[in-house]
């Protein structure tokens, strides 16, 4: 735990004991990711060069809007790897598209409001044809809310809210950073 962690962010408590209740740990677990400032982290990455999950490399400390950045970047394939003369760009650009679209679709859905998205994952995938798309899955503690969410408002205790609108929000404004950039290997 302490090495995930960091000794600093534990209690003596938690120290003697090695372990913690299950919302401070998402508590801390958020406040080391992009979680809290960005609305979301980034878990695992899987690309031809690297297999990365949050548990083995530095992506459970991937807080930084410009460390994220990096890590998305390093999940599209480089120019040489893309087949048929596409470009990498190409692929942030299908997925940008997908994921305003799944954007869209939840801010209309009815279903949406009503649900708590906890532990829910947004699934990104692109290959070396440049091909990309956005699939949410994991909806193994999604729950009916006792009211409607807005879903763009921060998570603090009581309230339900799970700010998955403002995860989206932020990936958007990355990915169209990324579709702008010039700087692809």
């Amino acid at each position: 735990m302490e090495e995930r962690l960091g000794s600093r962010v534990l209690t003596d408590a938690e120290r003697a004991s090695r372990s913690m209740t299950k919302a401070r740990w998402m508590a801390l677990r958020d406040s080391l990711s992009s979680t809290s400032a960005l609305g979301f982290r980034i878990d695992a990455l899987l690309t031809p060069r690297a297999h990365l999950t949050a548990f083995d490399s530095r992506l459970f400390h991937t807080r930084a809007r410009a460390d994220v950045i990096a890590a998305l970047r390093s999940f599209f394939p480089r120019r040489g790897e893309c087949e048929g003369g596409s470009h990498p760009r190409q692929a942030a650009a299908a997925l940008l598209a997908r994921v305003r679209e799944l954007r869209g679709a939840l801010t209309r859905s009815a279903v949406f409001s009503r649900h708590e998205l906890i532990g829910t994952t947004l699934l990104l995938v692109a290959d070396e044809t440049c091909r990309a798309g956005a699939w949410m899955i994991d909806f193994g503690v999604t729950r009916e809310a006792p009211a409607p969410l807005q879903h763009d408002v921060p998570w603090v205790p009581g309230n339900r809210e799970d700010g998955y609108l403002l995860g989206l929000a932020s990936l958007t404004e990355m990915l169209q950073e990324l579709v702008a950039a010039d700087e692809w290997d």
